[in-house]
């Protein structure tokens, strides 16, 4: 597994890292490395849309360089260290991040951004993410949360609606 060979690529939980829930550190520069590849590979074997999101429970992850990431006012706890104010930053900047190293290599496809619990929050650090990246609503499909996105992707997206969210409802609704 990749937590016994690699424990830096998961989140850090009061001082140590820890797999369980396979939540990972979304500042690991190779942690980034091996989902680029991993979406690059996807859309190079006729993947058009491929997801990229956090697991469920995603904890925030609370090494220096997330810290730095997720904190916008640099507010510091009594140990002065910064304060994770916004735990979807870094997964913000891991998708912005992977969506401009494929962008131009594979112009028509698309990153399919998780919009949920953590990442329900646009951006603080950044407006817009590149033109490939698309939004998925997980969890709400409220106009209140779709309009806080207007302007920073590719117009269009889809929400999730599982059959166990609705009654009988279908899965996921396309809105191009």
């Amino acid at each position: 597994t990749y937590f016994k060979d690699h424990p830096e690529y998961f989140v850090l939980l009061n001082g140590k890292r820890t797999g369980v829930g396979n939540h990972l550190c979304a500042s690991n520069k190779e942690v980034r490395e091996i989902i680029r590849k991993n979406i690059e590979s996807l859309f190079a074997s006729g993947y058009d849309l491929v997801q990229l999101g956090q697991s469920d429970g995603y904890p925030g992850c609370e090494c220096d360089e997330c810290r730095k990431l997720s904190n916008v006012s640099g507010a510091k706890d009594a140990n002065g260290k910064l304060i994770n104010e916004f735990t979807g930053e870094p997964i913000h900047d891991l998708a912005r991040w992977v969506a401009e190293q494929l962008v131009d290599k594979y112009p028509g496809k698309y990153i399919h951004l998780l919009v949920y619990a953590e990442t329900s929050t646009p951006p603080k650090k950044f407006q817009t993410y590149p033109k490939n990246v698309v939004c998925e609503f997980a969890g709400s499909a409220s106009p209140e949360l779709i309009s806080r996105w207007d302007g920073r992707t590719t117009p269009g997206g889809t929400v999730y609606t599982p059959w166990h969210w609705v009654d009988f409802g279908v899965g996921i609704g396309v809105k191009m």
